[in-house]
């Protein structure tokens, strides 16, 4: 059964071919690629089983007791119920963002060559990191 990631859009039981996991002779590149890509897909998966499981369930709640929780407000404010929303909206924002490098590294990995590059696709995302931050520091 594929786990869609609630809504993401992206298929969380993609693999690579078996032929070329067992692919004899390969490059390094090829392996830290083929790490990279499986390192990603695990993260997601926690993510999604996170937000499953926990912050989901735990926002909802939560907006049900006080309706205000849903929205960030300060992110410097001292009430414990907003540093609480920011950390976990934050999980839903960082899975979007992870799933999306995960989908493209899937795309630029499978069928590898060694003239296929990946650093662009984290150069195109960097805009989006500083929400890890927001995350780390909620």
């Amino acid at each position: 059964r594929a786990r869609s990631g609630r809504g993401l859009g992206v298929d969380l039981d993609l693999c690579l071919p078996t032929e070329q996991l067992q692919q004899p002779n390969k490059t390094k590149r090829q392996y830290i690629a083929e790490e990279l890509f499986s390192t990603e897909k695990t993260y997601v998966n926690m993510l999604t089983s996170l937000r499953e499981i926990f912050t989901d369930p735990m926002l909802a709640d939560a907006e049900a007791r006080v309706p205000k929780i849903g929205k960030i407000c300060r992110l410097t404010s001292e009430d414990k119920l907003t540093s609480m929303s920011v950390f976990l909206t934050s999980v839903r924002q960082i899975q979007t963002v992870n799933a999306q490098v995960f989908q493209e590294l899937y795309e630029r990995i499978n069928g590898w060559t060694d003239d296929r590059t990946l650093g662009d696709v984290f150069i195109k995302l960097a805009p989006l990191f500083p929400m890890y931050s927001t995350y780390s520091d909620a």
